[in-house]
Order: C-alpha cells, then sequence, then structure tokens
C-alpha cells in the first residue's frame, strides 16, 4: 500500500520534470519534430541562424538550428512509453538514448530547463528588429530575470518585440529589453 502510494506521488511530481534524451547532433531536431508528431511533449532550444545557400555563392538563407545538440528533453511522465520505444527491434524514430547518470535516469525540474528558456528566448530578443514583432501581449504578467528588479513580477503595459514596458503597481513605467523578460508558461512552442 504505502509502495503504491509513494510510486503515484513520483509520477504526479513527473509531469513537472524532464527527462533528457541524447541523440546525434544533426538528428536534434529531427528526434524532437519526430517525437512531437507523435503527441510526446518534448523541447529543445533552438535559434536561427545564418548559413550560404550554396557552396561559394553569397546569398544566405536562414535555418533553425539546435543551441544544444544531442539534448532533447521530454516530459518525465512518459519515460515508460520512451524506454518501450528503445526496446523495439526497429525504431519508428531517430536514434537516442536516456540519459543517466550512476545508473539513474536524470529528471530536471522546471525551473531548471526555464534557464535554457530564458537564453533562447534572449537570443530571439537579439534578433528581432524591434518592429512589430511583440513577444508579449498588453496585460500579460511577466517576470524580471536581469539583475536589476530581479524577481519583480509586473504587468506589460506594450512591447514592440526588443523593449516592454512593464508596471509594476506603482506610479512609474519601466522599459526594460524583452530579453531579460519571462512569463510562467514553461512551454511556448506547443505541439501541432
Amino acid at each position: 500500500m504505502m509502495h503504491q502510494r509513494i510510486e503515484a506521488a513520483g509520477a504526479a511530481r513527473d509531469v513537472d520534470r524532464w527527462i533528457v534524451l541524447r541523440t546525434a547532433a544533426p538528428r536534434t531536431l529531427i528526434l524532437a519534430e519526430a517525437l512531437r508528431a507523435a503527441s510526446y511533449d518534448v523541447w529543445t532550444p533552438t535559434r536561427m541562424q545564418k548559413r550560404r545557400a550554396l557552396r561559394g555563392k553569397t546569398k544566405t538563407t536562414e535555418v533553425e538550428v539546435a543551441l544544444m545538440p544531442t539534448f532533447v528533453f521530454a516530459r518525465a511522465n512518459r519515460l515508460d512509453d520512451l524506454q518501450i520505444v528503445l526496446r523495439l527491434p526497429v525504431s519508428p524514430y531517430p536514434a537516442f538514448s536516456i540519459f543517466h547518470h550512476l545508473g539513474r535516469v536524470v529528471r530536471v525540474w522546471n525551473s531548471e530547463v526555464e534557464r535554457l528558456r530564458t537564453e533562447e528566448l534572449r537570443g530571439k530578443a537579439r534578433r528581432s528588429t524591434g518592429a512589430g514583432a511583440p513577444l508579449f501581449a498588453a496585460g500579460q504578467q511577466v517576470r524580471v530575470e536581469s539583475n536589476h528588479f530581479r524577481g519583480l513580477t509586473g504587468e506589460v503595459v506594450q512591447s514592440d518585440g526588443a523593449w516592454t514596458v512593464v508596471t509594476f503597481g506603482g506610479p512609474f513605467d519601466f522599459k526594460i529589453a524583452s530579453m531579460h523578460l519571462r512569463t510562467d508558461q514553461v512551454q511556448e512552442r506547443q505541439p501541432s
């Protein structure tokens, strides 16, 4: 009876945790997309990067690349399903493994993944032209992640992408670089 309660409590916590999947660097985004298409809740930090379209040509194109090649995060509550996939003789997904440390599956809390999401958001804010691309909607609650005002929660007055005007309930509004703000939403990119 006690063992069942402990398992149930562990499973409930696994909704708020991630496991780390490892794959070859070129397959990072392919694995994330394949698992997302199969209704797994997965995420890997990405950014847009300019690449030459053809060898020797000056024309460039932007492509999405992984910020942490080889790593894909998956919700820990699907660990059993992923272990079954690994035992299949022929996998429907690109080759991957589940990251272990000292013989145990590594589980990462949402709060630890938020740091990576902040870095991903900073990169996207830096690339923003600042015009017509708001990162935050008016009235949305945001938390400051920079040295000044760290941890304060405020409400967005307006955002143009690069900068966001935030009020903290006082008579003054503050213009803060959008890359220093976070929402409490952990999953920004939803599976389609």
